[in-house]
């Protein structure tokens, strides 16, 4: 009777832990440490390894899509030099009030975005795949407010 009444208090513990969503905050927490230090251009191969690999069967689209992610981490970089890393807030899609939420998830599990706040206001979009960085950006879709999640 002990062995069941401590079972099932363990059990109702693990079913609230989300450990892929842990791990997608602290991947995007790493991430933004190291893209908001004065030196983030020296460590390509760190950021490089937290987001999914650009690849393609032609070298052309992986220099555009590498071209185009350092272009969004140097923005990044740009809009936290104001700010205290420790203020920023990550929050689960899927947790934002409904009148919140304005991007199209048709295809992106709503527990993979994060959405990135820093004093109540908006920042970043940013979408997980596993524990890896799918997206850093989203791109307006008519005229009605709703985005879309744009991948790197």
């Amino acid at each position: 009777m002990k062995n069941t009444l401590l079972t099932i208090p363990l059990f109702i513990a693990f079913i609230g832990l989300n450990p892929a969503q842990n791990n997608g905050k602290a991947q995007i927490e790493k991430f933004l440490s190291i893209i908001a230090a004065k030196d983030f251009k020296d460590k390509k191969k760190e950021i490089e390894a937290l987001i999914i690999p650009l690849k393609s069967k032609t070298g052309s689209l992986t220099s555009k899509r590498r071209e185009f992610f350092y272009l969004l981490v140097d923005s990044y970089h740009q809009d936290l030099q104001d700010k205290d890393i420790k203020k920023l807030v990550m929050i689960s899609y899927k947790d934002l009030p409904k009148e919140e939420q304005n991007i199209l998830t048709e295809t992106e599990p709503k527990d993979s975005i994060y959405i990135v706040k820093y004093n109540k206001k908006y920042l970043f979009t940013i979408s997980m795949k596993g524990n890896l960085i799918k997206s850093l950006s989203v791109m307006s879709k008519g005229s009605q407010g709703k985005k879309i999640i744009v991948n790197i």
